[in-house]
């Protein structure tokens, strides 16, 4: 069979001619039970994201790059 050989949902569908992936994986997922492999391992701690942004409050009085003012009694 295609997934014994290491295909994966994506090619067995289109190699099947089925509508899509997720019909594939529904008709033969029983085939695939017997293959999940070891448990995930999960991560005690947080992992530290590549995405930081830094913010700070906007200085009372300044303008916004619109130009109009933040302060709220002008």
């Amino acid at each position: 069979m295609l997934f014994a050989e290491g295909r994966n949902a994506v090619q067995v569908q289109r190699w099947l001619g089925h509508h899509s992936a997720a019909f594939t994986l529904a008709t033969y997922v029983h085939l695939l039970d017997g293959d999940l492999g070891a448990p995930l391992t999960v991560a005690l701690k947080p992992v530290e994201s590549a995405n930081k942004v830094q913010t700070r409050p906007t200085p009372s009085g300044s303008t916004t790059p619109n130009g109009s003012s933040t302060n709220p009694q002008q």
